[in-house]
């Protein structure tokens, strides 16, 4: 098969993780088939679809460009996902990033105080890299 090994980034999203799990586990298999590596971004959170996604409030903007952030310091320039609720946010999400310079400055701001910890010493820093926004797209 011409596309062995070809690595994506898999957001599987709360509901595909905790409660679907049979489509998780089908996706991943058929990927796999496929001639796909799914790698989850590290440290992903939910994507907020359980909360009323406003483009208008930059609050709701930031769990998925968080996932997108994290996709592209790892490397990637796309992520899939099967849930359609993800889907829906993260697409949103990189619209409104896309379209709006003002939301997407806003959303780097924010996003560049997250807390990281080193999970080896427990050592907490900040200052992330700004999410460039390259491609990163659902």
């Amino acid at each position: 098969m011409e596309n062995k090994n070809i690595k994506l980034h898999y957001y599987p999203g709360c509901t595909l993780k905790e409660k679907t799990t049979n489509l998780d586990d089908s996706t991943r298999k058929s990927m796999e088939i496929l001639g796909y590596e799914l790698k989850e971004p590290d440290n992903w959170t939910c994507c907020g679809a359980e909360f009323p996604l406003n483009e208008e409030k930059i609050i709701g903007l930031t769990a998925p460009a968080r996932i997108f952030r994290q996709v592209e310091l790892e490397g990637g320039s796309k992520v899939v996902t099967v849930c359609s609720f993800c889907y829906n946010v993260l697409k949103r999400t990189n619209i409104a990033l896309g379209e709006d310079p003002l939301k997407y400055k806003r959303i780097n701001a924010y996003l560049k105080d997250d807390i990281k910890i080193d999970h080896t010493t427990k050592k907490k820093t900040t200052d992330f890299p700004e999410y460039q926004g390259n491609g990163v797209y659902p």
